[in-house]
């Protein structure tokens, strides 16, 4: 009787659906986080070596443990590293980074944090704003500042800006930018440009100041060709630590001041003042004009021999037979000059003796032949946009109709040897003729203009929408021939040769007669055969240039690689730069603590200077945070009153059994 009553109870009991609270509480300890900054910079403070900061400050750690204070310790300077309690610092650090100490403390604050301890300088030398960040932090940073308030003495180069390609003979400005930290009275510095360790040019200027830039100017005119290096230097200055930020190193790519140019005419024709026109629309350049007349030229072709020529144009040349000696002499004139070949085919070439020349040119005549008094007409292929030579951006090649070009006659009927050598222009023939062949063989570069219509076919594009297309093609072969405007060649730097680890490197330069807003440009750093860094380089059209940058990080030697890209071709500038060992953070080696104490009085902390450490101690307390935990129970969802029910009313069926009572 009483199981069944039990099991009448339980079942009303679960049918009126109660709510049971209970409610149990724990106590939790709240950390203290303690940052200490393991920077370059703390290992050079004057009053105190490193030895007596880690001593002091695991003192101060010391008696706030003995306080019963949970801490947990970091290390930072360009990266947080989770220590032991007592690790000492090493003042290893390439940079200071208190963007991301912040960050740190942000994710910590999730995990029971008090309160934050920070020993640093407070001397920024790579990262964001701390300010900024520290008014989203939610626990008070109560920091110890470290250090002078009078910086260490330094002069330092800090960048040269100079043209990455300049003209031999003309001038070239150079300016230098010098900064001073920690000078309080004015002090005399000489700066010193040189090459080959030759002093070019010295300035003498009084610098004074915490942070001051001062600009120096040098003008210098190159006398040599190529890629010459030159040096700037600073003289060093009394209680100076960095001295290695006082000289760099950077070069400068000189070109010719004056080319030469053979111009060999067989006869005289229509189409020789036309080349010397468009020819000397090309920048500081020279011709030599050689006529044969008579079985001999005029002036002397001895003059030709002598003379090393950039550029040799044969002009409706030759009209009769060459000596095998003459061709022998050619050729070692322009194997031994590098220099490069034109060919202008004109009414009376010889068409016998022309094969005597296309060696030079890599040529074969071709097979099949069309009719030679016949006209045709003529378009170019899209070839012609791998070549510098062509104004794409101004006259696109897919809107050119063959029919806005004057029809030619064909001349020499011929093809290339070698694939090098590509024809960007072809008659629309039976059998296709090239027009303009072009192309670099072994370093020689060569081009052939088979018909000779070339006058014909610039005075009767003069006046069309097409006239300038002609003459701008051929100021770009001239220019590609010479290797001046129009070049292949890239001209880019960076703005020193060396660096210390976490600077500023600065890239700059041009690629000749590429300036089109389609263009693209990156730069690509490798260390150890591997890519590590890529960053788009921008165009700037106040200096004309592409500019970019980024930082130099571990020390080493880096290979760096320069990408041009236009419309249909790539190029690339290949170099080297060197990363030592940083001395940035010696550049500011004294107590920042004005920022400190905006950063203390955000998070509602307090600052101490090291002088008045101690303080600190009374200001950390453990902290307890009581977890509260509610739990509400409804018994008709708990598993264990259905087994009781289930239970009490197996024991009362067996019970009644047992008494007969089923």
């Amino acid at each position: 009787m009483l199981i069944r009553i039990g099991l009448f109870s339980l079942l009303l009991f679960s049918l009126l659906q109660p709510k049971i609270t209970r409610e149990t509480s724990k106590e939790y300890p709240l950390k203290w986080d303690v940052y200490t900054d393991n920077s370059m910079s703390m290992g050079y403070h004057q009053a105190y070596s490193l030895t007596t900061l880690n001593e002091e400050i695991k003192e101060i750690l010391n008696k706030i443990e003995n306080k019963g204070v949970v801490i947990d310790r970091f290390h930072f300077s360009n990266e947080v590293i989770h220590t032991d309690l007592y690790e000492p610092l090493n003042a290893g650090g390439s940079s200071t980074d208190l963007g991301i100490v912040l960050n740190s403390i942000k994710e910590e604050e999730k995990d029971n944090l008090a309160g934050v301890i920070l020993f640093t300088d407070g001397q920024i030398t790579h990262g964001l704003d701390p300010v900024q960040t520290s008014s989203e932090i939610h626990v008070p940073i109560h920091i110890i500042g470290v250090g002078e308030n009078t910086p260490l003495v330094d002069v330092a180069l800090k960048s040269i800006d100079v043209p990455t390609v300049a003209i031999k003979g003309e001038d070239v400005e150079a300016t230098v930018v010098v900064v001073a930290t920690g000078i309080t009275a004015n002090e005399g510095i000489n700066i010193t440009l040189s090459k080959e360790k030759k002093i070019i040019g010295s300035r003498f200027m009084k610098i004074q100041g915490d942070g001051v830039q001062s600009d120096i100017y040098f003008r210098f005119k190159p006398d040599d060709l190529g890629e010459i290096a030159y040096q700037v230097q600073v003289s060093s200055l009394e209680n100076e630590i960095n001295v290695q930020n006082n000289r760099q190193s950077f070069h400068l790519t000189i070109l010719k001041n004056r080319y030469r140019v053979a111009l060999l005419t067989g006869a005289p024709n229509y189409n020789t003042s036309v080349m010397k026109m468009m020819m000397n629309n090309q920048p500081r350049i020279k011709i030599d004009h050689f006529i044969f007349i008579n079985d001999s030229f005029r002036p002397a072709i001895k003059n030709f021999w002598e003379t090393s020529y950039d550029l040799i144009v044969l002009d409706n040349y030759p009209i009769q037979s060459v000596s095998s000696q003459w061709q022998r002499f050619f050729a070692k004139k322009i194997v031994a000059q590098k220099t490069a070949l034109a060919w202008i085919i004109g009414p009376s070439i010889d068409p016998l003796s022309a094969k005597s020349f296309f060696p030079f040119f890599h040529l074969k005549s071709l097979e099949t032949k069309v009719d030679g008094e016949k006209y045709y007409q003529w378009s170019f292929n899209e070839t012609i946009v791998n070549y510098p030579i062509f104004p794409q951006n101004d006259v696109p090649l897919n809107s050119i109709d063959q029919t806005e070009l004057p029809p030619l006659k064909p001349g020499l009927q011929v093809s290339s040897t070698k694939k090098m050598i590509q024809s960007l222009a072809d008659l629309i023939s039976p059998q296709q003729i090239p027009v303009l062949l072009i192309g670099e063989v072994e370093s020689l570069r060569t081009v052939v203009w088979t018909t000779p219509d070339f006058h014909t076919l610039y005075y009767k594009l003069t006046g069309t929408r097409r006239s300038e297309m002609f003459a701008g093609i051929w100021n770009g072969i001239f220019g590609w021939l010479m290797r001046t405007t129009g070049d292949n060649d890239m001209y880019f730097r960076l703005d020193k040769d060396s660096y210390q680890q976490g600077e500023l490197i600065k890239v700059m330069g041009n690629k000749i007669g590429q300036a089109s807003p389609a263009s693209h440009a990156a730069i690509t750093l490798q260390y150890d055969g591997n890519t590590i860094n890529s960053t788009e380089l921008r165009y700037n059209p106040t200096f004309q240039r592409w500019e970019g940058q980024l930082w130099a990080s571990k020390p080493g030697t880096y290979d760096y690689e320069i990408i041009f890209q236009n419309e249909n071709a790539t190029s690339s500038q290949k170099g080297v730069f060197i990363v030592k060992e940083s001395q940035i953070e010696l550049n500011k080696v004294f107590l920042n603590d004005n920022l400190l104490r905006k950063i203390s009085l955000k998070t509602g902390g307090n600052y101490f200077h090291w002088d008045s450490r101690n303080e600190l101690i009374d200001h950390i307390e453990q902290r307890i945070i009581t977890k509260r935990k509610v739990v509400h129970i409804e018994p008709l969802n708990e598993w264990w009153i259905l087994i009781g029910f289930i239970v009490l009313l197996t024991v009362e069926w067996s019970l009644r059994r047992r008494a007969g009572l089923m």
